[in-house]
């Protein structure tokens, strides 16, 4: 954990430069979508937001709370984003005609990747940028640990 506060106060402490023109926002809503924009050069983009799940069975009630998901995107290099993700996730499951609900809550595995712009776009062709990232087990709480090291890959296109 404390390595994990160590290296967002690094994240957070990088020098922003000031811009004459302001570009323009696009969001990867974190758990929601992927675009295929890159932020710009040398720049910190921070993005939250909040996920409630509601889920009901003949027998068992449950209800899932993401209370807050964070993606940082720093612009490394003129086609080229670094990215962290964090969420703080919380978890209710009732049984039915019982009096056993049954309640956990704390971080997820931190998420560490890129994004990289392929191309972009022109006439028919899209933008297509590529993402990787490693969703790390041991930055989670033990509720929320995969056994496992985890791979994303994922293409994004945009037209």
């Amino acid at each position: 954990m404390k390595r994990l506060l160590l290296l967002l106060s690094i994240l957070l402490s990088i020098s922003l430069y000031s811009q004459n023109e302001v570009p323009g926002l696009i969001t990867d809503r974190p758990d929601q979508t992927e675009s295929s924009a890159i932020v710009p050069l040398k720049s910190l983009q921070i993005e939250t937001g909040f996920v409630m799940e509601n889920d009901e069975s003949d027998l068992i009630k449950s209800k899932l709370f993401t209370y807050n998901t964070t993606l940082l995107r720093y612009g490394l290099l003129e086609r080229m984003e670094l990215r962290l993700g964090l969420e703080y996730l919380g978890e209710e499951t009732e049984i039915k005609n019982t009096d056993t609900v049954n309640t956990i809550s704390g971080i997820s595995p931190l998420y560490t990747g890129f994004k990289i712009s392929v191309t972009e776009e022109k006439g028919f062709l899209p933008e297509i940028a590529f993402l990787g990232g490693l969703i790390l087990p041991f930055t989670a709480q033990n509720d929320f640990k995969p056994s496992y090291t985890a791979v994303n890959m994922r293409f994004a296109f945009s037209h």
